[in-house]
């Protein structure tokens, strides 16, 4: 069965899907050759991804996927690639960091981030913190919630929705009450609404609601 596996997910004319399942069943079979595989296989994928809907995107997101499956140890691999040259490696990376839920390491990671000059690592690590759902990361999201990028703060407004609680209702009623943005502020009015139904430490971290489409950059 392994051997069957690792043909399906090596095969570069497989189509992504059946290449990434097939990944992330080694990755939950913890077979120590999907890691390295999944990392050198990573970046390319990234660089072809070009349009939303080219199949690259979905293997690069698979590829995620597969790290995951094999357990936490993979995020300090992953967090490699960082290092990267390329900005699309090291954004994409950032947002894969995000599949690692309640992940203290995945949370510093992102939290460094959340605070660089780069508006796109911005936009990857508001986009991981989104996904995190770490019980420290409510804090964090809302002291970047007014970040000058709209698209950073549509992200962490929706972070919010997933897992915010009713403490921080009013320090986004806040940026509320300044937001021009009608995406931002649609998000940040569904998100204050489920808040206020929550306690102080919510009881569960699973997401609310799909991810709208975002048509920003």
């Amino acid at each position: 069965m392994r051997g069957e596996l690792l043909r399906m997910f090596e095969e570069e004319r497989e189509v992504p899907i059946v290449r990434g399942c097939a990944g992330m069943a080694l990755g939950s079979l913890h077979d120590p050759r999907i890691v390295p595989a999944v990392l050198e296989r990573l970046p390319n994928s990234i660089l072809n991804i070009g349009k939303p809907a080219r199949p690259q995107n979905l293997d690069a997101y698979l590829l995620g996927k597969a790290l995951l499956a094999y357990g936490p140890e993979s995020l300090q691999p992953l967090s490699a690639l960082l290092r990267d040259p390329r900005k699309e490696v090291v954004c994409w990376t950032l947002m894969h960091h995000g599949f690692y839920r309640h992940s203290d390491r995945a949370l510093e990671v992102l939290a460094h981030y959340a605070d660089d000059r780069d508006v796109f690592l911005r936009q990857a690590a508001a986009f991981g913190l989104s996904l995190l759902a770490h019980k420290r990361a409510e804090e964090l999201v809302l002291r970047h919630i007014a970040d000058p990028d709209v698209e950073v703060r549509y992200n962490l407004a929706w972070a919010l929705l997933n897992y915010g609680s009713s403490l921080g209702v009013r320090p986004l009623e806040a940026q509320l009450a300044k937001e021009r943005d009608p995406r931002v502020r649609q998000e940040i009015t569904k998100a204050l609404a489920v808040m206020k139904t929550r306690p102080v430490v919510p009881k569960s971290h699973q997401p609310v609601e799909k991810r709208p489409v975002s048509n920003g950059k």
